[in-house]
Protein backbone atom coordinates (compact mmCIF):
# COMPACT_ATOMS: atom_id res chain seq x y z
CA UNK A 1 0.00 0.00 0.00
CA UNK A 2 3.08 2.30 0.91
CA UNK A 3 4.51 1.89 -2.36
CA UNK A 4 1.02 2.53 -4.10
CA UNK A 5 0.83 5.99 -2.35
CA UNK A 6 4.49 6.28 -3.27
CA UNK A 7 3.93 5.37 -6.84
CA UNK A 8 1.40 8.07 -7.16
CA UNK A 9 3.03 10.68 -5.21
CA UNK A 10 5.85 10.23 -7.65
CA UNK A 11 4.06 10.03 -10.98
CA UNK A 12 1.96 13.02 -9.72
CA UNK A 13 4.79 15.28 -9.62
CA UNK A 14 6.12 14.06 -13.17
CA UNK A 15 2.87 14.84 -14.41
CA UNK A 16 2.94 18.19 -13.30
CA UNK A 17 6.20 19.48 -14.49
CA UNK A 18 4.88 18.18 -18.28
CA UNK A 19 1.53 16.41 -17.96
CA UNK A 20 0.60 15.90 -21.78
CA UNK A 21 4.03 14.87 -22.95
CA UNK A 22 4.86 12.53 -19.86
CA UNK A 23 1.90 11.25 -19.69
CA UNK A 24 1.93 10.44 -23.64
CA UNK A 25 5.24 9.00 -23.22
CA UNK A 26 4.85 7.11 -20.29
CA UNK A 27 1.57 5.29 -21.18
CA UNK A 28 3.51 4.44 -25.01
CA UNK A 29 6.12 3.33 -22.97
CA UNK A 30 4.15 0.75 -21.20
CA UNK A 31 2.01 0.01 -24.36
CA UNK A 32 5.15 -1.29 -26.55
CA UNK A 33 6.19 -2.78 -23.38
CA UNK A 34 3.23 -5.03 -22.82
CA UNK A 35 3.09 -5.66 -26.46
CA UNK A 36 6.40 -7.13 -26.41
CA UNK A 37 5.99 -9.13 -23.73
CA UNK A 38 2.54 -10.26 -24.57
CA UNK A 39 4.26 -11.42 -28.14
CA UNK A 40 7.25 -13.14 -26.18
CA UNK A 41 5.00 -14.88 -24.20
CA UNK A 42 3.06 -16.13 -26.67
CA UNK A 43 6.39 -16.79 -28.76
CA UNK A 44 7.36 -19.28 -26.08
CA UNK A 45 4.20 -21.03 -26.23
CA UNK A 46 5.13 -22.55 -29.67
CA UNK A 47 2.72 -20.04 -31.52
CA UNK A 48 4.43 -19.00 -35.23
CA UNK A 49 3.99 -15.64 -36.14
CA UNK A 50 6.14 -12.65 -37.58
CA UNK A 51 7.49 -11.36 -34.37
CA UNK A 52 8.26 -7.93 -35.74
CA UNK A 53 5.47 -7.54 -37.80
CA UNK A 54 3.10 -8.69 -35.16
CA UNK A 55 4.76 -5.30 -32.76
CA UNK A 56 4.80 -2.77 -35.91
CA UNK A 57 0.95 -3.18 -36.35
CA UNK A 58 0.78 -3.10 -32.76
CA UNK A 59 2.43 -0.16 -32.33
CA UNK A 60 0.89 1.43 -35.24
CA UNK A 61 -2.37 0.79 -33.94
CA UNK A 62 -1.80 1.98 -30.59
CA UNK A 63 -0.36 5.19 -31.90
CA UNK A 64 2.86 4.54 -30.22
CA UNK A 65 6.05 6.07 -31.24
CA UNK A 66 7.70 3.48 -33.30
CA UNK A 67 11.07 4.15 -31.97
CA UNK A 68 10.55 2.82 -28.33
CA UNK A 69 11.57 -0.43 -30.01
CA UNK A 70 15.42 0.45 -29.84
CA UNK A 71 14.72 1.62 -26.34
CA UNK A 72 16.50 -0.79 -23.93
CA UNK A 73 14.54 -0.15 -21.09
CA UNK A 74 10.87 -0.68 -22.64
CA UNK A 75 12.52 -3.90 -24.16
CA UNK A 76 13.86 -5.17 -20.84
CA UNK A 77 10.31 -4.14 -19.42
CA UNK A 78 8.98 -6.39 -22.03
CA UNK A 79 11.40 -9.09 -20.53
CA UNK A 80 10.01 -8.62 -17.87
CA UNK A 81 6.34 -8.84 -17.90
CA UNK A 82 7.08 -12.05 -20.50
CA UNK A 83 8.63 -13.45 -17.51
CA UNK A 84 6.06 -12.73 -15.05
CA UNK A 85 3.30 -13.96 -17.62
CA UNK A 86 4.91 -17.24 -17.82
CA UNK A 87 2.94 -19.73 -19.83
CA UNK A 88 -0.03 -17.58 -18.89
CA UNK A 89 -0.63 -14.93 -21.77
CA UNK A 90 -4.27 -14.05 -20.49
CA UNK A 91 -5.30 -10.71 -20.02
CA UNK A 92 -6.19 -11.22 -16.64
CA UNK A 93 -2.71 -11.89 -15.84
CA UNK A 94 -1.69 -9.12 -17.45
CA UNK A 95 -4.50 -7.38 -14.97
CA UNK A 96 -2.61 -9.54 -11.62
CA UNK A 97 0.85 -8.27 -12.53
CA UNK A 98 -0.10 -4.64 -12.48
CA UNK A 99 -1.40 -5.29 -9.00
CA UNK A 100 1.85 -6.34 -7.89
CA UNK A 101 3.63 -3.36 -6.56
CA UNK A 102 7.46 -4.36 -5.99
CA UNK A 103 6.97 -4.94 -10.43
CA UNK A 104 5.37 -2.12 -10.59
CA UNK A 105 7.89 0.03 -8.88
CA UNK A 106 10.45 -1.77 -11.11
CA UNK A 107 8.65 -0.73 -13.80
CA UNK A 108 8.73 2.70 -12.76
CA UNK A 109 12.49 2.61 -12.59
CA UNK A 110 12.92 1.29 -15.92
CA UNK A 111 10.44 3.76 -17.40
CA UNK A 112 11.19 7.01 -16.16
Amino acid sequence: MLISRLFVVFTTSIFFINPIKTETLLNQRLEVATTIGAALCLSRQGYEFDFNELIQESIIEEGADSNLLSDKNVLKLGELIAEKLGNDCSEEKVQSIAQDDEFILLLMQLIM
